[in-house]
């Protein structure tokens, strides 16, 4: 049976559980934004935080010959495990949990703002490596320190999977204690679900209003996939498509641009409003 352990002694109150409910469905949500903004980008062009999609272009690629492609799958593959090993020998590097919670927070938000500000543009190698590196970092620590088992902060698939399980449960389950339980399991899910949705919706309204506010057609680097695989951030299909004016029904490339706009300003103040919810205790090993 599933279950999600947390640390519920006396001494566990109910705003201990809000502020780690709101910390762990905030990740995810900042999850889904970052999600949205690297299958947008043109150095990037595919999710970074779930590896499912990574290795599937991991296998076409030698397919196609496209080694310079497959050795990024590798740096985005790497840097993800770097991170949650990174989590794995760093969970406990602190008495103190809030102290403990600021560093491994910032073991995510930091690359992310950095990349944000400074590194959008430089290459998919960078990209991978900072972005790659704070997914797992962010997604072993909550598996660590708060014996989230069985939430995935980074990827949805588990989540959308332990959606359907809870719901077919609450309604087969024959007390009234157990279907309560499976009730309030399946909603969890259902939320993890709803806020990685969300946080690519918003990225979606911020790329909005950064392309009305620049006067220009909302545009995606995504198109240049229908053109066939590339290696990512290849400049090649990009320009060919300009030069023979496809555009694809209207959909034109554009570059993330490092600064200040409304997806770089919201994904900043994204990454640090979690530092205002620290939660005080931490569950056991």
């Amino acid at each position: 049976m599933t279950t999600i352990k947390v640390n519920m002694d006396k001494n566990t109150d109910s705003k201990w559980l809000f502020k780690l409910a709101f910390v762990t469905l905030w990740s995810i949500f900042v999850m889904g934004f970052i999600n949205g903004m690297s299958i947008n980008s043109y150095y990037m062009g595919v999710p970074v935080t779930p590896q499912t999609g990574n290795i599937i272009w991991m296998g076409l690629f030698p397919a196609f010959g496209n080694w310079t492609a497959f050795g990024q799958t590798l740096i985005l593959w790497g840097a993800f495990m770097g991170g949650a090993i990174l989590a794995l020998y760093t969970g406990g590097l602190f008495k103190n949990p809030k102290v403990q919670f600021f560093y491994a927070w910032s073991t995510f938000s930091v690359p992310v703002i950095v990349h944000t500000l400074f590194l959008q543009n430089h290459s998919t190698a960078i990209s991978f490596i900072l972005l790659g590196a704070a997914s797992g970092a962010t997604l072993g620590f909550f598996r660590r320190v708060y014996h989230m088992d069985q939430v995935n902060t980074a990827m949805a698939t588990g989540n959308a999977r332990f959606v359907g399980l809870h719901l077919a449960k609450a309604f087969s389950t024959k007390d009234e204690a157990g279907k309560k339980k499976e009730r309030a399991t399946f909603l969890i899910f259902f939320l993890a679900i709803f806020a990685f949705a969300f946080g690519a919706f918003l990225y979606g309204m911020a790329f909005r209003l950064d392309a009305y506010s620049a006067g220009s057609a909302i545009m995606s680097d995504y198109s240049r996939f229908i053109g066939g695989l590339t290696s990512f951030g290849d400049p090649s299909l990009y320009d060919y498509m300009l030069s023979h004016g496809m555009d694809f029904g209207g959909l034109h490339f554009t570059h993330e641009n490092g600064g200040f706009n409304f997806r770089n300003i919201a994904l900043i103040v994204f990454c640090i409003i979690p530092y205002f919810f620290f939660p005080k205790g931490q569950a056991t090993e």
